[in-house]
Parts: C-alpha cells; sequence; structure tokens
C-alpha cells in the first residue's frame, strides 16, 4: 500500500495536556468535552475515548455531541460518561435517547409531552437539560420562559431536570461586555427561579472563551470545544498572550498537517 505524501497527524498527549489545563482553570466545574462533528476533525472516538480514561468520576466528566447518531456511535464504542446531544431532538430521534442513555438538550416544551410519553412507555426516566437563550440567536427558549418549561419538566412523569445552559457568542472578544452581561443575567433568573430548581441542577455557561478568559461563568460545568484541539478562541491574540506564560500553561495544537516538498525552484525577478 502506498500512503499520501499529505498526512493529517493528531497528537493525544496534546489533547490530555489541554484537558489538564483547563480542568486547572475551573478545579471545581465538571468539564463537558465538545468531541462534535468527528471531535472538529480530530476523531470523535478516540478523542473521547482517550479522554475517558483521565476522568476521576462519572459526574466529573461528559461528551457533547451535535447529533443523536454521533451519540450513538460513542456508546457503540465504548464510553459509558453522559453523553449530551446539544441540538434539540427531534420526534422520531426520542427513541434511541432511551435506548442508548443519551441526554437531550431541549431549547423549548414542545417535545416534552412526547418524551414523558416515551419514559412511561418503557417505564423509565430520563434526565435532560434546557437551553436559555441569552443573547447567542442560535437555539434555545427566551431566558424569562425558563420558569414555565421548568415547571412543566418537574411536573410531566419520568423528566427529571439534569441543568440549564446557554452559550456565549462573544466570549473570544474580551472588549465586550456581551460575556459579562450574559452571566449576570442568567444567574438572576436561575435564582429567582431557584424554588423550582430540582436540587443538583447544573448550571453551565462557558465554552472555550468563558473557560479560559471568565472563571466568574465555570458555575457547576464548563464545555470546552476548540480550546481542548489546542486553539485559542481569539486565534492570534490568544496565542500571542500564551506565549509569555510557561510552557505548561499554553494550549497545545492536537492536530497537524504535513506534507512533501517535491520541487523547489528558483525564478527570475519579476517573474509573473
Amino acid at each position: 500500500m502506498i500512503d499520501s505524501l499529505n498526512r493529517v497527524e493528531i497528537s493525544l498527549p496534546a489533547l490530555r495536556h489541554n484537558y489538564f489545563l483547563l480542568k486547572k482553570k475551573a478545579p471545581d466545574a465538571a468539564l463537558l468535552a465538545m468531541v462534535k462533528a468527528d471531535g472538529y476533525g480530530h476523531g470523535m472516538v478516540a478523542c473521547a475515548q482517550t479522554l475517558a480514561e483521565l476522568k476521576v468520576d462519572n459526574f466529573g466528566l461528559g461528551f457533547g455531541v451535535a447529533e443523536v447518531v454521533e451519540g450513538i456511535q460513542l456508546r457503540e464504542s465504548g464510553i459509558k460518561e453522559p453523553i449530551f446531544i446539544m441540538v434539540g431532538p427531534l420526534p422520531e430521534l426520542l427513541p434511541p435517547l432511551f435506548t442508548h442513555q443519551l441526554t437531550p438538550v431541549v431549547v423549548d416544551d414542545t417535545l416534552l409531552a412526547a418524551l414523558s410519553q416515551e419514559a412511561q412507555r418503557r417505564n423509565q426516566s430520563i434526565k435532560l437539560h434546557v437551553k436559555v437563550d441569552a443573547g447567542m440567536g442560535r437555539q434555545g427558549c427566551v431566558l424569562s420562559e425558563a420558569a414555565a418549561i421548568i415547571q412543566k419538566i418537574n411536573i410531566l412523569p419520568g423528566l427529571i431536570l439534569g441543568g440549564v445552559l446557554a452559550h456565549f457568542p462573544k466570549s473570544d472578544d474580551l472588549t465586550s461586555q456581551s460575556t459579562a452581561n450574559i452571566t449576570s443575567a442568567f444567574y438572576k433568573e436561575m435564582e429567582r427561579t431557584g424554588s423550582i430548581l430540582p436540587k443538583n441542577t447544573a448550571l453551565h455557561l462557558a465554552n472555550s472563551g468563558g473557560a479560559l478568559y471568565f472563571p466568574e461563568s465555570h458555575a457547576h460545568m464548563i464545555r470546552p470545544g476548540i480550546s481542548l484541539y489546542g486553539c485559542y478562541p481569539d486565534g492570534n491574540a490568544g496565542r500571542q498572550q500564551a506565549t509569555q506564560a510557561k510552557q505548561a500553561a499554553r494550549l497545545r495544537p492536537v492536530m497537524r498537517f504535513t506534507s512533501r516538498v517535491t520541487q523547489v525552484r528558483s525564478l527570475p525577478a519579476g517573474t509573473g
């Protein structure tokens, strides 16, 4: 077999290093490792298996994917940790959530009754997390609607509220007040609804930017994605800032691209 001249190489030791660096940033928070999109192109299964070997306990580590099919693939590869389906589920995808013990992130109350019916039919319960849109403008309910959705989850048989989350749109911009404002609004709303939040409800906001730059957002869990793979969310600014720190405190790139030089030429000046 002849190999390609071009290679993508993945460093699992670098992945481990980044995991421990992020854990050190948020020592009191669980870590939900985002491995969606084939682990950002790094190999979802291999990355998840590597990280699963490092966990302290099942409550300290989970995995985040976009689609149910990714969650099933992780389960079939032997991953036993919690697996979060970050994209709001569709009706036809409810049964696999139970079959493979996946944790859905719901973005409104549309499917709560169907989830409850499926849970009762199976004589099971399912833990779910509610996503609020605190400024991202992507998926989620309006922050002020969270309490009503939580109330429905508390009432419907077979449903257990595991957490409430939001996502930062600008945590890669250290000059923006967006992250501070969203964090404050989120905490205030959760405090207001505190009486209906089940005990041990996990609150989580921090993506890579939040985990690295906004410790006040760490709450009960951080959700690093691109930073796990050695990329600073603010790009060159983050890398330049990191070069001033000790090597052990820097993210390490997990991927590198290598190729072979096939020709070197010298051309006259002014050649088009």
